[in-house]
């Protein structure tokens, strides 16, 4: 038996390593994409001066951006002061978010009685869960976020009682993380209930004597510091009907709030298995406040988080991490066990696998010294590229757009451009409109299985640049 966990530790060990280094080279090579340019210009414009504004897509939901919250945006600003406006510097907070927030959550499972092997396989199952392991390397907010929410479990369930001083201000702490958490964007807010069960049961269940003044006033002092500043914010972004608008009015921002019970075709396993285990181990679910706090986050997320992003990520290590406990409570045989989990873990492993082979086999297509020059030239130039680009092209002396997205016609964008980075196919309409072939990068990627062509068109630097 020794020998068999030994072997469970190495092999997550190894996994861990293998993830991360592939997670590392995949955040440093692959080019820029719609999201990570979007959040990225905010950021950038905060730490210029010019507020939440977002001008890089004309015509696409212009203006100050003020739905998500300023909690990702400052620290994405600050790097950007420190490091200037750098693609990989911009995707490592949401990588290190992620695995502190599945390292939090292996803690918490050990602390909670999950046995050491079934902890063990949680950590390796969520690191490589297919949406997860996607979204760690994305410069998006969802792991931020989701870190918040963890830090804020970890904290609640840490938490003793006692008639003491530090006892509140352990609680206060828990509703600013909480906060944070919604501020960074208001999807986390359906991550929370996780954290008021295990609060509710911190409060008013686990400590044995009658109920103090000390626990209610932790808990009044712990829900004021979670809603003052998300009333402040609202009333910085204009007030409650202002603020509800942004969420009505925009057809990007309401078309994300929805049902899903059910995600993407991979996440459906875990999905399935969390739902079966829950059903048949009801009797365990509801003597654990983890586990109820993990199903009534998964209904609350399912109920009102569509899923048009990659917003499942937020969502699975939660239920992983249930999955596991369960299992380790439960009385199933080994073999059920094991491979219940050998069908968490191994598509995800895969999908590791698949993009290291990517990532050696179309090094070329991603090599950023490719990019010519005259795209980093400091002038005044206004430039039209790609999402891929715009870390290469922006800073404070001119102005970038894209085609991608853009709600104005293309006549207008071209009219006073300097600089355009486009594919073969714009190539008549640029040349109708004085602007001529100046360079082009040309590589041919090493399509590889399950990988569809549009991956490689987003992912591989193609382009030809057009100057006036």
């Amino acid at each position: 038996m020794n020998r068999k966990k030994e072997a469970i530790k190495i092999s997550v060990v190894l996994i861990l390593i293998l993830g991360l280094i592939v997670n590392l080279f995949t955040i440093y090579t692959f080019p820029s994409w719609f999201d990570e340019a979007y959040f990225a210009n905010i950021s950038f414009n905060l730490a210029n001066g010019k507020g939440f504004l977002q001008d890089l897509i004309p015509g696409y939901n212009n203006g100050q951006v003020l739905i998500y919250g300023p909690v990702y945006f400052f620290l994405q600003s600050q790097l950007i002061h420190l490091f200037g406006l750098d693609q990989f510097v911009f995707r490592l907070p949401n990588l290190v978010a992620g695995y502190l927030s599945v390292f939090l959550l292996y803690k918490i499972l050990r602390d909670r009685g999950c046995n050491q092997t079934f902890s063990l396989l949680f950590l390796a199952a969520a690191i490589v869960d297919v949406s997860f392991n996607r979204n760690l390397v994305y410069g998006r907010m969802d792991l931020a976020a989701l870190l918040f929410v963890i830090l804020a479990l970890f904290l609640t369930h840490r938490i003793e009682f006692q008639k003491k001083s530090g006892y509140l201000v352990q609680w206060l702490l828990v509703g600013l993380l909480s906060t944070a958490a919604y501020l960074t964007t208001p999807r986390a807010l359906f991550l929370l209930p996780i954290v008021f069960v295990m609060a509710f049961y911190k409060l008013f269940v686990e400590p044995k004597s009658k109920i103090s003044a000390y626990q209610w006033i932790a808990a009044t002092g712990a829900s004021l510091v979670f809603i003052v500043p998300i009333f402040l914010w609202i009333q910085y972004a204009g007030g409650f009907e202002e603020y509800a608008s942004f969420f009505r009015a925009r057809e990007s921002v309401s078309s994300h709030i929805g049902v899903s019970f059910f995600r993407s075709f991979y996440d459906n396993v875990t999905i399935g298995i969390f739902i079966v285990m829950v059903l048949i181990y009801i009797q365990t679910v509801i003597k654990k406040p983890l586990l109820i706090g993990a199903v009534l986050t998964y209904l609350s997320f399912s109920f009102f988080v569509e899923e048009h992003g990659p917003y499942a990520a937020m969502i699975t290590p939660i239920l992983i991490a249930g999955i596991f406990y369960i299992l380790s409570e439960s009385v199933s045989r080994r073999f059920i066990q094991y491979s219940l989990s050998a069908l968490i873990i191994v598509p995800g492993l895969f999908l590791i696998f698949l993009r290291g082979a990517d990532l050696l086999a179309n090094s070329d297509c991603r090599d950023s010294t490719n990019i010519p020059e005259l795209i980093n030239e400091p002038s005044n130039q206004k430039i039209i590229a790609p999402f891929k680009y715009y870390f290469f092209a922006e800073n404070e002396n001119r102005e970038v757009v894209t085609f991608n997205r853009a709600k104005i016609d293309r006549k207008v964008l071209v009219k006073d451009a300097d600089l355009i980075v486009s594919s073969n196919e714009m190539s008549d309409f640029l040349n109708r409109n004085n602007f001529e072939k100046v360079a082009e990068i040309t590589c041919k990627p090493t399509k590889l299985p399950f990988l569809p062509g549009t991956f490689y068109e987003r992912s591989t630097y193609t382009e030809t640049f057009y100057n006036r």
